[in-house]
């Protein structure tokens, strides 16, 4: 299944949930008139796990818990008139923790690093360089952040219309990439993502970034189909010719380059619908991109 399309089961999911606890609320708001407030709660646990880590979201949810398992204890136990514990109460402990995994989904299964997987869909993105264990490009390869690179997309949409011009993003991702990382290890990960860097910033793009640990970003001008072949098949001989150096045992990852290409104003006329067009164009590009060399 693709990024996009596990990306909208989950949100069809989470509509789904919010809507069936809503109708639970409403339902059993006569007899226990305290769901409205635990709706509410749930909601907030919801919403706090869908903007933030979900390593924070858990924790708020921890201390939810233990305080609304405090209050049933007290209630049951200390309370002047002692309460039973139901099954709408169990339900609640249950509801809890479910919104807040519901919550920080999307972000868990987004992308390999803070990057395109996430800023495209609703997420702020971290500083590359707090990425603990990624694999990033040299600064000395010029590229930059996700944030930057939208802005230039941006600047670069607005000029493209006042002088009539077009351009193209292009996405280059190494594919297996985390198979060879952990096989291998972090340095000679970080060392084919810093070739192939290398490789594409010689195509001289106007503007260029590390959008994902295996995956980069880049503005060519113009709209010549024979360019953009040219950038594929020139980044793949290199990648073929690299991995052919290399000793034999290292033949069990096969890694590929795929690639995404979206034109404006053809396909767009707004970076994130531009950077959404080419990341389609990858994703059909791991189907019909034929083998390499």
């Amino acid at each position: 299944m693709l990024n996009n399309e596990r990306r909208l089961v989950v949100r069809f999911l989470q509509f789904i949930l919010i809507v069936l606890l809503g109708i639970y609320a409403y339902v059993t708001y006569p007899l226990h008139s305290h769901n409205a407030a635990l709706t509410a709660a749930a909601v907030v646990l919801f919403v706090y796990a869908s903007f933030r880590k979900a390593a924070e979201g858990l924790v708020l949810c921890a201390v939810a818990l233990a305080a609304f398992g405090g209050y049933l204890y007290y209630l049951s136990e200390w309370s002047a008139q002692p309460t039973a514990i139901g099954w709408n109460e169990l339900i609640w402990l249950f509801v809890f923790p479910a919104l807040t995994l519901l919550g920080a989904l999307p972000r868990a299964s987004g992308g390999e690093i803070p990057g395109l997987e996430t800023t495209l869909f609703g997420s702020e993105p971290s500083d590359r360089q707090q990425s603990v264990g990624a694999c990033l490009v040299d600064d000395q390869h010029g590229y930059t952040s996700t944030n930057a690179f939208l802005y230039k997309v941006e600047e670069r949409v607005i000029a493209s219309l006042r002088d009539r011009s077009t351009f193209r993003i292009v996405l280059v991702q190494i594919e297996h990439f985390r198979e060879f990382k952990l096989l291998f290890g972090i340095e000679q990960a970080t060392a084919i993502l810093n070739a192939v860097a290398e490789w594409f910033a010689e195509v001289r793009p106007e503007t260029k970034a590390q959008v994902g640990e295996s995956l980069l970003a880049g503005v060519i001008a113009g709209s010549d189909p024979d360019e953009a072949d040219n950038i594929r098949e020139t980044l793949t001989r290199k990648l073929f010719e690299l991995q052919m150096t290399r000793p034999r045992r290292e033949s069990s990852v096969k890694l590929k380059l795929r690639f995404g290409f979206a034109e404006c104003p053809g396909d767009g006329i707004e970076a994130r619908s531009l950077m959404e067009q080419a990341r389609t164009a990858l994703s059909w590009s791991s189907i019909e991109s034929p083998e390499s060399p």
